[in-house]
């Protein structure tokens, strides 16, 4: 699970500013379509251009993969007071029918819904969602600029507990897109969510340190993560955008750690760059694959991935998998 869509089609809006951000140019060239000399110049094709690209690589790279299924996220935009979506403050937008349409390239992607709750039809718009077989809700809230611990979202909630429908949410530092309020990523709002009911995905496991070699912050992050493990069954942690210098000590300690390794599934935050330097003493005297799924869990799998984390997506997502009848074709592998 967890993999970005990125379009301008079906109402997707990325804010000027950001498109023509050096992040942008290194996630095209982390992925091979554009050049790492174009990166660093500043060279972009045309915008039409892009979403084309990036669809046929996202859709190649998923029909070729491993994997059976994989999560393709909408991403929701930031809303003002009125419920009305606010281009000036939004980052990135990717509707929920623009990945409905990339669905019908593969059966391997699921709906990863994005709803902000303070939306002023977010309970249209959710339900439309859950009628098209979303697998999970995705937000990130300091990107989006809401609380999750608001408790006027609780109706959303609710109605996520009725349907079985999980969170994958944010937790922690975020360096791939500005943030509008960090502390709406901080772990201490995943207990009000997990009180509802609420399955939750902790995405990056809940984030770490931003620093390579040593992640401090697990000295007082892990024994939190614990105590909601031992409180809350509906808690899950991915491990997605982790294969980078930055998020590696996390991913290492998650990994051994016999309490937090029980609830990991498997993410790879594509299109954000797999970093395999970073991992060169895991990796000695093997060859990469080129696709970027398969790099992702070969590279996991050195580091202590099991096949039990690559299969419990399906047990997190579960009853919203069951209502649409998926099953994995052969465990994930």
């Amino acid at each position: 699970m967890h993999c970005h869509h990125f379009t301008f089609k079906n109402g997707g809006y990325i804010h000027p500013k950001f498109i023509n951000s050096w992040r942008i140019r290194m996630y095209l060239a982390g992925i091979g379509l554009i050049s790492w000399q174009d990166a660093l110049q500043g060279k972009l094709p045309g915008l039409d251009q892009v979403d084309e690209m990036y669809r046929a690589r996202l859709v190649a790279q998923t029909v070729e993969s491993p994997l059976d299924h994989v999560v393709a996220l909408a991403f929701d935009g930031i809303y003002d007071e009125k419920g009305l979506l606010d281009k000036d403050k939004t980052i990135k937008y990717v509707s929920n029918d623009a990945v409905l349409d990339l669905m019908r390239d593969s059966p391997k992607f699921l709906l990863g819904a994005s709803v902000n709750p303070l939306r002023r039809d977010w309970k249209d718009e959710l339900d439309k969602c859950l009628e098209s077989g979303a697998a999970l809700m995705k937000w990130l809230p300091s990107v989006m600029n809401f609380d999750p611990a608001d408790k006027r979202i609780d109706p959303f909630y609710q109605r996520l507990y009725d349907t079985g429908t999980p969170i994958l949410m944010h937790v922690g530092f975020e360096l791939a897109l500005p943030t509008a309020n960090k502390q709406f990523a901080h772990m201490n709002r995943l207990e009000r969510v997990l009180q509802t009911g609420v399955t939750v995905i902790a995405a990056h496991c809940c984030g770490g340190w931003p620093m390579p070699f040593f992640d401090i912050a697990s000295l007082w992050e892990f024994p939190a993560m614990r105590r909601l493990v031992g409180l809350y069954p509906n808690l899950y942690f991915d491990i997605a955008g982790m294969m980078a210098p930055h998020r590696k000590p996390r991913l290492m300690s998650a990994l051994r750690d016999p309490v937090i390794s029980e609830r990991i599934v498997y993410g790879t935050d594509y299109p954000i760059t797999l970093h395999g330097y970073a991992f060169r003493k895991q990796t000695r005297g093997i060859i990469l694959p080129t696709n970027f799924y398969e790099k992702d869990m070969v590279v996991k799998e050195r580091c202590g991935l099991t096949p039990a984390m690559l299969d419990r997506g399906y047990q997190a997502m579960g009853r919203r998998l069951s209502s649409a009848k998926i099953r994995p074709l052969c465990g994930c592998h």
